[in-house]
């Protein structure tokens, strides 16, 4: 691989010393899927492996790498892929958000965070503020897509069922490139009562 000069960041990761380590990084823009085999590194050493591994190419001929320790003479190997990566299939909400788009403020769980709008410019088609505080709930690995799926098509159902405060907490949804994450963003109402609401839809 060439290297290069831009610095990759976590964005998100699930840790094991006995299964498979995966992160969710930005690089250069773009989000990319790292999977670490286990028996690669330590555990200290995957609580924060970026500057354990070589230069990561930033063009966009990648976005998953594949990380392993070769047996036979221990040195560290790297195959990047190209993958058509899944995402929610049932893209219902007419507004649709990039989530690099969002400058994150506090995380809630590991999959639900809240933040704030940072785009240029606001879609013409939403009434939100560009300060408004919303949570965001997202995919991080492809295993989470399918319940966030089923979370989803819950809130497109109740949506022809004209829940206002459904209607009302729901902003858009969330995506990553041309892939959609399954995330959805609703608007913080009151604090506490707004977190409660949404508690009631399997927030957490």
């Amino acid at each position: 691989m060439t290297p290069t000069n831009c610095s990759p960041t976590i964005l998100s990761m699930e840790v094991s010393s006995k299964d498979d380590s995966d992160y969710r990084i930005l690089l250069q823009n773009k989000i990319r899927y790292l999977t670490i085999r286990p028996g690669t590194f330590n555990r200290s050493t995957l609580s924060t492996p970026l500057s354990s591994l070589p230069s990561l190419p930033g063009d966009h001929t990648w976005n998953c790498a594949l990380i392993n320790r070769d047996p036979s003479n221990h040195q560290l190997t790297i195959e990047l892929q190209n993958r058509n990566l899944t995402g929610i299939t049932d893209i219902w909400h007419p507004l649709q958000i990039d989530c690099l788009q969002l400058r994150r403020t506090r995380q809630l769980t590991a999959t639900a965070f809240e933040a704030t709008y940072c785009g240029s410019k606001l879609p013409s088609t939403t009434t939100l503020e560009k300060n408004t505080t919303v949570i965001v709930k997202i995919a991080r690995f492809e295993w989470e897509i399918p319940r966030l799926s089923q979370e989803t098509s819950i809130y497109k159902q109740n949506s022809y069922r004209t829940s206002l405060i459904l209607l009302r907490a729901f902003w858009a949804m969330c995506t990553s490139m041309d892939v959609s994450l399954g995330s959805y963003l609703k608007r913080l109402r009151g604090g506490k009562r707004g977190l409660r609401i949404l508690s009631g839809v399997k927030l957490r």
